[in-house]
């Protein structure tokens, strides 16, 4: 597994035909290297993860990750790190490492609510090194192959 943080959040506008659409990615950068993995989520998640990173004055209640991060530490339990683990048929796969009662559990989730949870407890992100490799970037926009890729700006998005 490869250390890595939140680089940012990216807007890539398309067009279909005629019709133009957005889509959103969370990109991770390896801490040792060069190396970005892209990361699509869905534009909640992507609001949800940017307010995390660039825009907490903004939040005026408990995002669904901060909720997450209460039951956690609540019940007893603490985010010990979250890795990125797989991509299986064009769906990344997550894992959060929990230690619980002095045992270490791992629970599966979407990579979207990982890194958001991990945000909101300061937890490490992991990226398994095979994937980093194969499915990174040495750049961190040049994985929208069309489209204008820009930094999701909360002040439009909010």
């Amino acid at each position: 597994m490869v250390a890595a943080n939140i680089h940012e959040i990216y807007v890539i506008e398309r067009k279909q035909g005629d019709v133009p659409y957005m889509d959103t990615a969370v990109v991770l950068k390896a801490h040792d290297q060069e190396r970005y993995l892209p990361i699509w989520i869905a534009y909640p998640q992507a609001i949800d993860i940017a307010v995390h990173l660039h825009g907490p004055q903004m939040q005026h209640r408990p995002s669904t990750y901060e909720l997450m991060a209460q039951l956690v530490e609540r019940s007893g339990a603490r985010v010990e790190a979250i890795d990125i683990t797989s991509l299986q048929e064009s769906v990344y796969h997550a894992t959060l490492r929990l230690m619980i009662n002095g045992k270490s559990e791992e629970v599966d989730c979407r990579p979207s609510d990982a890194l958001g949870l991990a945000l909101s407890v300061n937890a490490p992100i992991f990226v398994a090194a095979d994937m980093l490799a194969r499915e990174g970037f040495d750049e961190p926009t040049v994985f929208a192959a069309e489209g204008v890729v820009q930094p999701l700006a909360l002040n439009a998005a909010a």
